[in-house]
C-alpha cells in the first residue's frame, strides 16, 4: 500500500505542475482546477493519515500546527472564506510527513528528483506556447516576455532550480540537455524581474556554499554558468533591457509619489499590520485575528502580500512561532538522521541543497508564498522526502 501511496505523491507533482500551467491559461477563476485539485489531495491526506499515522516529531507537530488553525478558522468571523485560504496552506504543508514516510529508497528519492525536473520541463514548454500566442500580460513592459495568466510562475522555477545539482549527478537524463534546460530557467528568471524568485536563487547559493565541501567545484560551476549567461546575453539583450528600463521607471516614480508601486504598497502593508498588532488587543497579539482573511479585518480589497504579515495578523505571535517552529523541527530531524550519515552522494551533495532548499521559502516568504499550493507543497515534499531518504540510508549504514 505504501508503494502505490508512493505514487499518489507523484500524481500530486503532476497535477500540481498541470494546475500552475492552466491557470496560466485560463486564470486563477476557473473553479473546476482548484475543485479537481483539492478532492484528489483530500483522498491522498485521508488514505495516509488513516493509516499511516507515526507518532514522532514531523508527524505531531504537523497535527499540532493544523489544529491550531483549524481552531483560528472555527473563531472567525467567516469560517468557510478562511478554511478555504487556510486548506491552500494546509495541503501543502500535510505533504511533508507523507513524502518523510515514502520515500524510503534511493529509486523512489532518484525518481522524485526526475519528477521535479520533467516539472521544469513542463514549465518551459508552457512559456513557449505562452509567447507565441501572446497569452496574458506583459508585466512591466508590453510585447517583451508572456508568463500567461500567471505572473508568479518563475517562483515554482526558482524552487525546482534549487535541486539542480542533484539532478546532474544520477539523473538518467543527459547531462548537457539538463544544463541547457537550468541556463534557460536562469535566464526566464532574470527577464521575469521577481526579487523573490532571484533572491530565493541567491540566497540558496549562499547557503549550499556554506554546507558544502566543493566550494572550489561550485564557484568554478557557478563561474562556468555565468559566462554562459554572457555568451547567450546576446539572445535576450534586448526584451532583458527593456524591462529593465520599465522598472526603474517604475522604482523612480516611488521616489516622486508619481505611482504607488507594488514595493510601495508592501511597506504600507507591513506598516499596516504592525500598527493594528500594537493596537490590537491581547487576542489579537497572540493567536491574531480572521486568519488568512486579512482583507475582511483590514476591510481592503487588496490581500496582503508578505507572508510574515499575512501569519501575524491572521495567526499572532504563537502562528508566527509556530511557523518558524516548522522549519526549526525539521532541522532538528535532519540533525537526528544526518549525524551517523557518512555516504558521499549524502554528505557532498543531498545535504547543501537540503538546507539550501530549507531556507528558500522563507526567503520567498518576502514575496509571498502561503497561498501558493504548488510552490509549497513543492518545498515540503522535497524537505519530506530528503529527511525519509537520509534516514533510510542512515539505517542501512549500521546494518552493514
Amino acid at each position: 500500500m505504501k508503494f502505490k501511496l508512493y505514487y499518489f505523491l507523484i500524481i500530486a507533482i503532476t497535477i500540481n505542475i498541470v494546475s500552475t500551467i492552466f491557470i496560466g491559461v485560463l486564470g486563477e477563476d476557473v473553479p473546476h482546477i482548484s475543485m479537481i485539485r483539492v478532492t484528489i489531495f483530500t483522498g491522498i491526506f485521508a488514505v495516509y493519515f488513516s493509516k499511516y499515522y507515526k507518532n514522532e516529531l514531523i508527524h505531531n507537530f504537523t497535527a499540532i500546527y493544523v489544529l491550531y488553525m483549524l481552531f483560528l478558522v472555527l473563531i472567525s468571523s467567516d469560517p468557510m472564506r478562511s478554511l478555504d485560504l487556510t486548506m491552500r496552506f494546509v495541503f501543502s504543508l500535510l505533504f511533508l510527513p507523507i513524502a518523510y514516510r515514502l520515500v524510503n529508497n534511493n529509486y523512489k528519492y532518484q525518481q522524485l528528483l526526475t519528477f521535479y525536473f520533467y516539472s521544469l520541463i513542463s514549465i518551459l514548454l508552457f512559456l513557449v506556447y505562452a509567447n507565441y500566442f501572446q497569452i496574458g500580460e506583459s508585466v512591466y513592459a508590453a510585447g517583451t516576455i508572456y508568463f500567461g495568466l500567471n505572473e508568479n510562475i518563475t517562483k515554482p522555477m526558482a524552487i525546482l532550480l534549487i535541486v539542480s545539482p542533484l539532478l546532474l549527478l544520477k539523473s538518467p537524463i543527459n547531462r548537457i540537455f539538463v544544463i541547457i534546460v537550468l541556463i534557460a530557467v536562469l535566464i526566464i528568471v532574470m527577464i521575469g524581474l521577481k526579487r523573490g524568485a532571484f533572491l530565493t536563487i541567491l540566497a540558496a547559493f549562499c547557503i549550499y556554499m556554506i554546507y558544502t565541501n566543493r566550494k572550489r567545484f561550485v564557484l568554478a560551476s557557478a563561474f562556468v554558468t555565468f559566462l554562459a549567461l554572457i555568451m547567450a546575453y546576446p539572445l535576450y539583450q534586448d526584451v532583458l533591457s527593456e524591462r529593465l528600463d520599465r522598472r526603474q521607471e517604475r522604482i523612480k516614480g516611488l521616489a516622486t509619489g508619481e505611482t504607488a508601486i507594488e514595493t510601495e504598497m508592501r511597506y504600507l502593508e507591513t506598516r499596516m499590520v504592525q500598527n493594528a498588532f500594537l493596537e490590537g488587543n491581547l487576542k489579537h497579539k497572540l493567536i491574531g485575528s480572521e486568519i488568512f482573511n486579512d482583507r475582511l479585518y483590514f476591510r481592503v480589497d487588496r490581500m496582503l502580500h508578505v507572508d510574515y504579515n499575512i501569519i501575524l495578523n491572521g495567526k499572532g505571535l504563537l502562528g508566527l512561532l509556530l511557523y518558524f517552529g516548522l522549519y526549526f523541527v525539521i532541522y532538528l530531524k535532519f540533525r537526528r538522521v544526518a549525524r551517523n550519515v557518512n555516504d558521499v552522494y549524502i554528505v557532498r551533495f543531498v545535504i547543501p541543497v537540503f538546507m539550501a532548499m530549507l531556507i528558500a521559502p522563507l526567503v520567498m516568504g518576502i514575496s509571498g508564498t502561503v497561498y501558493n499550493i504548488t510552490i509549497r507543497s513543492l518545498v515540503m515534499i522535497f524537505l519530506g522526502g530528503t529527511l525519509g531518504f537520509i534516514e533510510r540510508e542512515g539505517k542501512k549504514q549500521k546494518q552493514q
